[in-house]
């Protein structure tokens, strides 16, 4: 009975919650600008997936979950968590990659999913219980390899952005940026797993399962609200609108053996401790384009654009610290173009493998204790 009543409280907390986030994503405001596109398009998937788990949560707290004929509302979870998966997921890479889901992929997506809801409520209606239950082992299987086929294919999609971010911006923050779509599926296989286990062993798992997805459906809401404020600048950097022309059809662009040079003149010019620096910026610096710039940096240097501008700037801070052994470690990486000193010191300490302070201590200026 006490267990009845936490599955209600929790079940009733979690409807209130998917209805309320569902509805801000319907009636989200986004701006009609074209570097919006990619996130305006995913609100209609996410509002789905909010408003379909919260009606199901009505129908099954309306219902006895604890009922030993589970079996209709055991295939409509297993149902929805097969397409809860789909929507989530679609969002997800839409997110990082607008152009990567066209309708044909999201047609062939939907056809195996189609025919198993289709097969599964045909066996309910012409009350095939027994073949029906040996058809939810199959469709669970296919509902775990969809999960791990998302989770690879997300997983392939993310490193391709996180790498267009790194070769665009030269902070660690922007790259940050995009973590919480990792962590969402991640989010996503693990209840996954728990959907199965829930429909195994349903009287142990339901309340942990519907607290697990509280946390799940806020934590990703919240975060996907807040990304509007960043997708645009995101975007630019993953989805390049520009002309990807070749330097050489550039009236002032570089040509290849002159890149050296250009790029060792502008080094000593100190022009990379400039905060919030971008490759767009330093293109037009060195008076070439952002494609052509960031393949050199990647091929020649071996580094993206964030790896090879940060490592100068740590080089300068060490250069700055051995010469004027007065300033504070924290004025040292305002000077070097990183203003915040915890992202100064990370920076520092995975580059070199000791923090500043600590680096100035054993040169011999660590004299001076910064506050």
């Amino acid at each position: 009975m006490i267990l009845g009543h936490l599955y209600s409280m929790i079940t009733l907390i979690n409807i209130c919650l998917t209805i309320t986030l569902g509805l801000c994503f319907i009636f989200l405001k986004v701006p009609q600008k074209q570097a919006l596109d990619g996130y305006r398009m995913t609100r209609h998937s996410i509002a789905i997936a909010y408003l379909s788990i919260g009606i199901l949560n009505i129908v099954e707290l309306a219902g006895d979950p604890y009922s030993p004929d589970g079996l209709l509302m055991n295939l409509t979870t297993l149902i929805l968590a097969s397409i809860q998966a789909f929507l989530l997921t679609v969002t997800l890479i839409s997110l990082i990659n607008q152009s990567y889901y066209t309708i044909k992929k999201i047609l062939m997506e939907l056809i195996p999913v189609s025919v198993c809801i289709i097969v599964s409520y045909l066996l309910y209606l012409f009350d095939q219980k027994t073949v029906l239950t040996s058809w939810m082992y199959i469709y669970s299987g296919f509902f775990l390899l969809q999960i791990v086929r998302y989770f690879l294919l997300f997983k392939k999609e993310y490193h391709l952005a996180k790498n267009k971010v790194d070769n665009y911006f030269s902070e660690e923050e922007k790259t940050n940026r995009l973590k919480w779509t990792a962590h969402a599926i991640v989010g996503i296989l693990f209840i996954a797993l728990l959907t199965l286990l829930c429909l195994i062993f349903p009287n142990t798992l339901i309340v942990s399962f519907n607290i697990v997805c509280i946390i799940f459906y806020f934590y990703f809401g919240i975060n996907y609200l807040n990304f509007w404020y960043w997708y645009e600048m995101i975007d630019t950097a993953i989805n390049y609108r520009g002309e990807k022309v070749q330097p050489e059809e550039l009236p002032h662009s570089l040509a290849w053996v002159q890149m050296d040079e250009a790029i060792v003149n502008w080094e000593s010019s100190k022009q990379f401790t400039e905060p919030g620096l971008t490759i767009e910026q330093v293109a037009i610096q060195l008076k070439t384009n952002r494609t052509y710039l960031s393949s050199y940096v990647n091929t020649y240097k071996k580094q993206t654009f964030k790896e090879w501008i940060n490592l100068l700037r740590m080089d300068e801070a060490k250069r700055l610290m051995l010469e004027n052994p007065t300033i504070p470690v924290s004025q040292v990486g305002a000077m070097v173009g990183v203003p915040d000193k915890s992202n100064f010191g990370r920076l520092f300490s995975r580059t070199f493998g000791s923090s500043p302070q600590s680096w100035r201590d054993n040169t011999g200026h660590g004299y001076l204790t910064v506050n």
